[in-house]
C-alpha cells in the first residue's frame, strides 16, 4: 500500500490547459470583441495582449504539447491516489504511463509540423530552425517527466514489505496468506529467509490481540 495522498488536487493546471486548448478560438473571438467594444484603455490593452498570446505559434505549440501530455499524468495520479494500491500494480501503472509518454514523445515531430504549417514565417530557414528547436525541447520535456517518475518509484518494490505488516489486513492474510507479496519482498531483500519469514508472519496473523 502507498501512503494516503493529499486531499489537495494537483491537476488544476491541466484543467486550465485543456480548457484553453478546447476553447482557444472562442477566447480569441471574445478578446477581439472586448477590444472593439470596450471604452477602457486598460481593458483594451489587456484583451489585445491575451488575443496576441492565443494567436502566437510558440504559445499554441506548447499548449498543444501539454494538452497531449497532461491527461496521462492525470490518469497516473488518480490511480496512485487509491489507498489500497500494491507494489506490483504501481509498477504496472508506471510502465503504462511511460509507454504512453514515449508515444507522445515520438509524435512531437508531427505536432511541430502541424503547428508550423499553420503559421507562415518570413524565411524558410528560420521556419526549419524553429521546427527543430521546438521538437527537441518538447522531447526533452517528455524525458524529464519520464525520469522524474522513474526516480520517484525506483524503490516501489520496498512497499511490499510494508504491506505484509499492515494490521488491518491481518484477518485477510490469515485466511489467505499473501504469498505473492512475500515473494516480492524476499526478491528485494535477498538476506531474508522466505520459509522462516512465512512461519513468523503466520503466527502474527493468527494473534487476535494485534
Amino acid at each position: 500500500m502507498i501512503p494516503h495522498g493529499s486531499a489537495t488536487r494537483w491537476n488544476f493546471k491541466s484543467r486550465t490547459i485543456n480548457t484553453v486548448y478546447e476553447y482557444r478560438e472562442q477566447l480569441i473571438e471574445c478578446m477581439g470583441k472586448i477590444e472593439s467594444t470596450s471604452k477602457q484603455a486598460v481593458t483594451i490593452n489587456q484583451a489585445g495582449a491575451i488575443r496576441r498570446m492565443l494567436e502566437d505559434s510558440k504559445f499554441v505549440f506548447w499548449l498543444t504539447v501539454f494538452h497531449n501530455i497532461m491527461p496521462h499524468v492525470d490518469v497516473l495520479y488518480n490511480q496512485l491516489q487509491k489507498t489500497r494500491t500494491v507494489a506490483a500494480l504501481i509498477r504496472k501503472q508506471v510502465n503504462v504511463f511511460q509507454q504512453s509518454l514515449e508515444r507522445e514523445r515520438k509524435r512531437m515531430d508531427t505536432v511541430t509540423k502541424e503547428i508550423s504549417a499553420s503559421y507562415e514565417t518570413s524565411r524558410k530557414r528560420k521556419r526549419k530552425n524553429i521546427h527543430i528547436n521546438r521538437t527537441v525541447a518538447a522531447r526533452e520535456i517528455c524525458d524529464v517527466i519520464s525520469n522524474q517518475v522513474k526516480e520517484r518509484f525506483c524503490f516501489i518494490s520496498h512497499y511490499s514489505a510494508v504491506s505484509l505488516l499492515e494490521a488491518p489486513k491481518f484477518q485477510e492474510y490469515e485466511k489467505k496468506f499473501p504469498t505473492q507479496i512475500l515473494d516480492q519482498t524476499t526478491d528485494v531483500y535477498s538476506m531474508l529467509q522466505k520459509d522462516r519469514m512465512k512461519t513468523e508472519l503466520g503466527v502474527i496473523y493468527r494473534r487476535s490481540e494485534i
